[in-house]
């Protein structure tokens, strides 16, 4: 049974990154096995913020509690599956002398309850010092890494314990036989609370092969073994391991999946109902499973699936003909269970048969569509926000598919859905859709198309916009439907979102010697931000900051930046440009503040003509600046931190001060003339343009408030 569980230490240190500072949560968890003399320790670091938006990030060497056998990754993105990014782990027995730096493979297993929370599948590698790294392409926006090794070696006496287990079948060592501690397979790892995953049964028809895409190396099958154990069941959270057996190098098969024959495991998705999964211990993706491996694989689907006929293909559930002895890549996108492995198939049905290879076609895919790949974010929204919803699918039959508006990109008001923003459903439309637990209204009420027909084979990435208002924790989750037909993908994968409060409210001083407190204000400004404001004119061009610094959707770009509002600017952090001159970028301020007054007059494109010393003409906008507006533009940034013109000189009342003043409008700002201060640096202003916004918002109130 499971005596304890605590964590022992914690501390906070720094590391440097390609471009940043990243912040490192230590902590060490042990699980003390009394029953089976075993002490099994997992030490875990967690790297937040900081994190560069692109380039290599390399931890420092980690000193784990106690020596390992395993390490592990998982990681926030953009991408659950890890698009844009590999990962890399080395290990040492000392801290000096190293291994090789091993790639460690995303595990698609399934995707995961969680905002785009990914994993790898685990390193069997011994040591007493590890180090891991991450090469980040830009766009991919790794968020937060986490490190973990763990020690399932056994303890000395354990090892008779085990030894005297009966084999089931004469040949199957059971789970206490490789020391499975039962105690993982319940709530908080304590036997007296409910088991985390109940076993269902099934009759089987496939036999599914897998290989584990873990280290061909290790010198214990049992406690390598045990490391997908604690992996699948507390790492991935399954509560249990999702083979129904393993079998290793020497020829040995070990029961998996708890509960006995028959028993449903978690090792294909929608087809673990009806199918046995087997996999073979390592990766076989470039070199042969030995034939002892492959002579225990052929006596454990004959002892545990004698009623299924290898030599036939036959449908399952969605998919027609489908080897009744298949691999997983056969019913799912994934590589596994590796190239090699995958060959030999033919050569083990015909062993099984008593007959040459049996070679039989791949299944067939009728009209269908897949879930690749999906976020839902950001985890909090300041209350009148969006929440971004961004869903990639593909399709993988033989159809093209169908879809409807509204348009990706899509923007809902929280009290709207799909039928009174005038987009009812149509027959056999593909949608993707977004709803939050406890709706009683209209099912999926925010639902948005493909944007055009989805071609066979193609792969669509779909946004969408919700406008949050109510305040307190919700719990969101994803559904992909064709309408008035069938859900592929129904309410999974809850994500909860918390909406609280605008961060405007005066704050007190961080205790972050990085950060740079204006009490004016009340608000603390991250030295990035900081720096650019120093650097490109201070209180005089930007004012004093409005908010705390937070993540933000886009409204012009759809972009997930950190982002702080100042009185007169926007600032955006850009990870993809990370350590360029363009990290800190100035929101389109004035872009916004102009949507839906393109007919008015002086947002209206005039003719074109040719720029003299007074006058300069932009034919990307369609409009000209000139005199004050003019020298103001190009003596204090020019189109970097203005933007282009996108109206003419007009009369306006202010929102900020209840004043007409003459003012043109720019991609981020908007000028106003000060006539009374006439020939000198204060002729020109620039608008309280983020207070606008934020008065417009709700977060602020009216003028000068």
């Amino acid at each position: 049974m499971l005596a304890r569980q605590r964590y022992s230490r914690r501390e906070l240190f720094k590391v440097s990154g390609a471009a940043a500072v990243a912040v490192a949560l230590y902590r060490v968890t042990d699980w003390v096995t009394p029953s089976a003399a075993r002490a099994a320790t997992r030490s875990e670091w967690i790297f937040s913020d900081g994190l560069p938006g692109s380039g290599v990030f390399e931890t420092p060497i980690l000193w784990p509690a106690a020596p390992f056998n395993a390490i592990d990754l998982t990681w926030l993105s953009a991408s659950a599956r890890g698009a844009g990014m590999t990962f890399w782990a080395r290990a040492s027995g000392d801290g000096a002398s190293w291994t090789e730096w091993y790639e460690l493979r995303a595990d698609l297993h399934e995707l995961v309850a969680g905002a785009a929370r990914g994993f790898a599948t685990p390193l069997l590698a011994e040591g007493r010092a590890l180090q891991a790294r991450v090469e980040i392409a830009p766009g991919a926006a790794l968020r937060e890494l986490t490190v973990g090794a763990l020690d399932s070696s056994p303890d000395p006496s354990a090892k008779s314990l085990e030894a005297a287990v009966a084999p089931i079948d004469g040949f199957i060592i059971p789970r206490a036989g490789w020391g499975a501690d039962e105690a993982l397979r319940h709530v908080n790892q304590k036997l007296t609370k409910p088991i985390v995953w109940p076993p269902e049964y099934q009759s089987v028809e496939k036999v599914i092969v897998h290989h584990t895409a873990t280290s061909n190396t290790v010198s214990d099958a049992a406690a390598a073994i045990r490391s997908i154990y604690y992996y699948h069941a507390i790492t991935r959270g399954w509560g249990d391991i999702g083979y129904n057996f393993l079998v290793d190098w020497q020829g040995n098969v070990y029961e998996g999946r708890f509960g006995g024959a028959k028993v449903v495991g978690g090792h294909a998705l929608q087809y673990n109902y009806g199918s046995l999964g087997i996999a073979l211990l390592g990766d076989f993706t470039s070199v042969n499973p030995p034939d002892v491996m492959l002579g225990a694989l052929i006596r454990a689907i004959e002892d545990r699936a004698p009623q299924v006929d290898v030599t036939t293909s036959a449908d399952f559930v969605d998919l027609r003909q489908v080897p009744n002895l298949c691999g997983h890549g056969d019913v799912m996108a994934t590589s596994c269970p590796g190239d090699d492995a995958h060959a030999l198939l033919p050569l083990v049905r015909g062993l099984i048969a008593g007959t040459d290879p049996i070679y039989l076609d791949p299944p067939i895919i009728p009209e269908g569509i897949q879930l690749v790949d999906f976020q839902v974010g950001p985890t909090t929204v300041y209350q009148g926000n969006l929440l971004e919803v961004r869903v990639t699918v593909s399709n993988p039959g033989s159809t093209t598919l169908a879809t409807q508006g509204p348009e990706p990109g899509y923007i809902y008001a929280a009290d709207a859905d799909f039928n009174s923003a005038g987009f009812p459903k149509e027959q056999d439309a593909y949608r993707i859709g977004l709803d939050i637990a406890g709706n009683q209204g209209t099912n999926n009420p925010y639902r948005w198309g493909l944007g055009s027909p989805l071609e066979p084979g193609a792969v669509r990435d779909v946004v969408g916009y919700v406008r949050l208002d109510a305040l307190g924790t919700q719990s969101w989750s994803i559904s992909v439907v064709k309408e008035f037909v069938k859900y592929y993908v129904d309410h999974d994968f809850p994500v909860e979102i918390e909406v609280d409060q605008p961060p405007t409210q005066r704050t007190p001083q961080s205790a972050d010697s990085a950060m740079r407190y204006f009490s004016e204000t009340g608000h603390n400004v991250p030295a990035i931000f900081a720096n650019y404001w120093d650097a490109n004119g201070g209180l005089t061009r930007f004012g004093y900051p409005l908010t705390e610094a937070f993540e933000e959707v886009s409204e012009t770009d759809g972009g997930r930046y950190v982002t702080q509002y100042f009185e007169r600017a926007r600032f955006e952090r850009h990870p993809d440009d990370a350590g360029t001159a363009s990290e800190v970028q100035l929101g389109l301020l004035g872009a916004e503040l102009a949507v839906g007054r393109a007919t008015e007059q002086p947002f209206r494109r005039i003719k074109s003509f040719h720029s003299d010393a007074a006058h300069t003409y932009f034919e990307a906008t369609g409009h000209s600046v000139a005199y004050a507006f003019k020298d103001y533009w190009a003596a204090n940034g020019g189109l970097p931190i203005f933007g282009y013109p996108i109206s003419e000189e007009f009369d306006e009342v202010s929102e900020t001060d209840g004043v007409v003043h003459t003012v043109q409008y720019f991609e981020r700002n908007r000028f106003e003339y000060h006539p009374e201060y006439a020939d000198t640096d204060a002729a020109v202003l620039l608008g309280h343009m983020a207070r606008e916004v934020l008065i417009a918002r709700g977060w602020l109130g009216g003028p000068q408030g």
